[in-house]
């Protein structure tokens, strides 16, 4: 018997395989038409029973055996598996195509040259290469049954027809691998010729566009590289079936539907929501989400949400909402964290960390791959697959035919808004994606620019009608002479009458300073912002429901489900300000009565960094708006943020944003499948990511849980900072580095609970 695991045989495996290969044919029918490859599936079956052929390697069987524990065999059985492409009969492109998802399905192309090259036949690599091609021959005749007795019969129950188009290896062929008859040397038939014309491919896109050039370098390699990798991951995790999703939406189907939700739960195409907070915006997309759903409600869905916060709570109401576990999955940058406390605390006191982290590894591998129809997750989990990271083309599979639910699309930047609609524009051209955009607010001139990139059509996009905008008054809005911090006595006042205030600075020192003058009259202070370790973070948002004064940043972050009297601000630009509201008087849109409003106290003047964070172009057309106003209802809200943004983006962010989209189309372009992109994976990393490091107050309790190797409990002492930040620290020599052999490293800044990093 030959094996494919410690405990699994070959063709125990590779039908395991086949099982997800037949859930994808299912659940993306439009694959062939995409790619324009009307035989894709047949050619992905091939690719899939043929990927561990390599495994009958006399060497590779010794590593699995328990005589072979220790043994090293240093080869890689895919580059010997995808010769058995050759025995194939099909025209030389689509071999290459199904031989280059095999070789590939664990390592890229270049990483494959640069180890595996077998071209000239004099290099050593070419002979270590028929050496290890020598010890299948004692496996041969095996393997020659195998595709005898069951490519016919798993084609016929897996690909729905029978294959006879192959013909059988001989011993012979092992010897001979450039005759081009039989067993194929892969890496010079058809790796060789794909590396040589990626060069002048990538040129040519550089005036041709996107995806452009034969179907193996672009749709059609990808999904054939994407499927083998996803079949074989899902297999061998032990995962036989990909989830799909109910036919009803278990927690709608006694709702009685509001106006927008009877409205979206008929839109068959790409839509964009606006409606207030509160206002069942979520089940309104869901309800488009079951409307453009196919037949067999196989579609993906991908929930995009801006704020960690605000993810870890929808999926929270998703998991009970739809109350199964194998439909809801969360990625973020805290994704292990999150699962980690959430394990842990449904798990018994004695429930050991090793099992703990078994369950959390165990979902969080699952998230990653093609397997939950439902995700809930920040818009640069799916950014980054644009940049090429490595197992990009198991992403973009997953994303195809997928439907897209963009929520608060007003809370991004610039650089992040423009990146978040040429991707939008691109899954919905090349991959067949359906989006759906909503928010409480958007700026007109985004909205048109949201519309024109994306070509939605005008019936399609939702509103309140304005009557009822009108009657939905929340704030009465005061403009405040001054400084917050010489207001002080105003903030006390509103405490000491039993109000629950917020407020809310534009830096992390002016809300400690704020926070430590407002602490003495407050039952129960909170402070927040960017500066706290994972674990103090989370202590502090479950304490949030107690609190009567919550000060902050702007990273209080929206979606939370908490609602204050009293808001106090510095000021900012009104779509900023918009958000900070949203956490006063959160049901006041069902106050039609006005008989409470909440307050918002916005500040003349700000601090002296403000400046760093926030264009006083805008935030001084905002102070004159909001000046004459004496209440906001919603359609005010949007009145006065059009007249803030009537010119839209300012002269530098247009610069920014074409300089954005130019990058961009590049990066795509490049796009080559089979071989991730290092330095486009770099650049991703390096303009949205953070270091994190460890406050050195910690240092014993975080040395004892390295030594122990818990590193999930680790977690909670990592405090983001950014990287101008890191390097300016670390000239200051305040980083220490733990070991040069681990990646982890202390802040010698003060630090503490309370109030978080002292800078």
């Amino acid at each position: 018997m030959i094996l494919a695991k410690d405990n699994e045989s070959l063709i125990e495996h590779t039908e395991n395989a086949l099982k997800i290969f037949r859930e994808i044919k299912k659940i993306y029918p439009t694959i062939p038409n995409l790619c324009n490859v009307p035989d894709f599936f047949e050619h992905l079956f091939y690719s899939i029973f043929l990927h561990d052929f390599g495994k009958a390697a006399s060497g590779f069987q010794n590593l699995l055996s328990k005589s072979g524990k220790g043994f090293k065999w240093n080869y890689r059985h895919e580059v010997l598996s995808a010769g058995f492409v050759g025995y194939l009969d099909y025209p030389e492109p689509i071999k290459q195509a199904i031989a280059l998802a095999i070789i590939t399905h664990h390592k890229d192309v270049s990483y494959l040259r640069l180890r595996y090259g077998t071209d000239p036949p004099i290099i050593p690599g070419y002979q270590r290469f028929q050496e290890k091609l020598s010890e299948i021959k004692g496996n041969l005749e095996h393997l020659t049954d195998i595709m005898k007795n069951f490519i016919p019969k798993f084609s016929k129950e897996y690909l729905g027809k029978e294959l006879t188009n192959f013909t059988l290896p001989k011993i012979s062929d092992l010897d001979d691998t450039r005759s081009g008859i039989g067993y194929q040397d892969a890496y010079f038939y058809f790796l060789k010729k794909y590396l040589k014309d990626i060069t002048k491919l990538k040129n040519l896109r550089l005036q041709e566009g996107f995806f452009y050039g034969p179907p193996i370098y672009n749709r059609y390699g990808i999904f054939m590289k994407g499927f083998v990798t996803a079949s074989d991951h899902l297999a061998s995790a032990g995962v036989y079936h990909i989830s799909t999703l109910p036919s009803e939406i278990p927690w709608i189907k006694t709702f009685i539907l509001n106006e927008i939700q009877n409205m979206t739960k008929h839109i068959n195409d790409n839509c964009i929501l606006i409606a207030p907070t509160g206002y069942g915006k979520t089940e309104a997309a869901l309800l488009w989400a079951w409307n453009n759903m196919d037949t067999t409600f196989s579609n993906r869905i991908f929930y995009l949400l801006p704020y960690i916060a605000s993810i870890n709570a929808m999926y929270k109401r998703f998991t009970l909402g739809f109350n199964k576990k194998d439909l809801i999955g969360i990625l973020h940058s805290k994704t292990n964290t999150f699962l980690y406390d959430l394990y842990k605390a449904d798990t018994k006191e004695d429930e050991s960390y090793e099992n703990i982290l078994f369950e959390v590894k165990k979902k969080l591998d699952l998230c990653r791959k093609i397997y939950l129809p439902i995700k809930i997750l920040t818009p640069f989990q799916i950014l980054k697959v644009f940049f090429q990271i490595k197992g990009f083309e198991q992403q973009f599979s997953e994303l195809t035919g997928s439907l897209i639910i963009i929520d608060e699309i007003h809370a991004y930047d610039v650089r992040t808004t423009t990146l978040i609609i040429e991707m939008l524009s691109i899954l919905i051209h090349y991959f067949n994606t359906k989006i759906f955009i909503m928010s409480a607010t958007i700026p007109s001139f985004l909205k048109t620019l949201i519309i024109d990139r994306l070509n939605i059509q005008n019936t399609n996009i939702i509103y309140l009608n304005n009557q009822l905008l009108k009657q939905m008054i929340r704030y009465k809005i005061k403009i405040q002479d001054g400084m917050i911090s010489d207001n002080l006595a105003l903030i006390t006042k509103e405490l000491l009458n039993g109000k629950k205030v917020l407020v809310v600075c534009n830096t992390v020192k002016t809300a400690q300073e704020i926070y430590k003058n407002l602490k003495p009259h407050s039952k129960n202070p909170i402070l927040i912002h960017s500066r706290f370790t994972q674990g103090d973070r989370n202590l502090k948002e479950k304490e949030l429901i107690n609190c009567d004064l919550l000060v902050g940043t702007q990273a209080i972050e929206v979606s939370l489900d908490i609602s204050f009297d009293v808001l106090f601000t510095e000021p900012a630009p009104l779509d900023a300000l918009i958000q900070r509201a949203g956490r006063v008087n959160r049901l006041g849109h069902k106050n039609v009565e006005k008989t409470k409003l909440g307050i918002l106290n916005v500040f003349s003047k700000g601090s002296p960094y403000d400046h760093l964070i926030y264009s006083q172009e805008i935030t001084k057309k905002t102070l004159k708006a909001l000046s004459n106003e004496e209440t906001l209802s919603e359609y005010k809200l949007q009145e006065l943020l059009d007249d803030v943004y009537q010119k839209g983006y300012n002269l530098e962010e247009q610069k920014l944003s074409q300089q954005i989209q130019s990058a961009f189309s590049s990066i795509i372009k490049d796009m080559i499948p089979f071989e991730y992109n290092k330095t486009a994976e770099d650049f991703f990393f390096n303009l949205f990511c953070s270091k994190e490091v460890i406050p050195l107050k910690f240092y014993n309790k975080a040395v004892n849980l390295i030594e122990n190797r818990h590193f999930y409990k680790l977690m909670k002492f990592y405090l983001p900072i950014p990287d101008y930040k890191y390097i300016e620290l670390k000239k200051q020599e305040k980083i220490i580095k733990y070991k040069k052999t681990e990646n982890i490293e202390f802040l010698n800044i003060d630090y503490n609970s309370e109030l978080g990093l002292i800078l």
